[in-house]
């Protein structure tokens, strides 16, 4: 599987769960497995969350908007993954590299780029 680390509010970590609650071939939506969560001191309300995003062979996120006060840093942790945010080409990150989506952003494309099981 690949696997994709994410920090994020405390609203988009739950906006992602009710995400993957939408009906999808368990064989094409990914898995998410909430790692870290705290609250930010300084700021009421708000938590940063660690999440682990696992997606089997072929796997892909459905089109999502994040929470408009989320703040979304990736890093791949192994294999690799095609990625479209907004209006920004698609772009392919590898083991190694990260990425982060301002808040409020439409993230059209995730998909594990190859056929094999990957980490991300």
């Amino acid at each position: 599987m690949r696997r994709l680390s994410r920090l994020s509010s405390i609203g988009l970590a739950l906006a992602t769960l009710a995400l993957f609650a939408t009906p999808a071939s368990a064989q094409e939506s990914e898995q998410v497995k909430i790692i870290f969560e705290r609250p930010i001191p300084n700021v009421e309300g708000k938590s940063m969350v660690t999440a682990i995003v696992s997606y089997p062979p072929g796997g892909k996120s459905a089109a999502h908007h994040h929470a408009p006060s989320a703040f979304i840093y990736a890093y791949v942790l192994s294999g690799s993954i095609r990625s479209k945010v907004g209006n920004e080409p698609v772009k392919v990150y590898k083991a190694g590299e990260s990425f982060y989506e301002e808040p409020g952003s439409h993230h059209t494309v995730a998909r594990m780029q190859a056929r094999k099981s990957l980490q991300v």
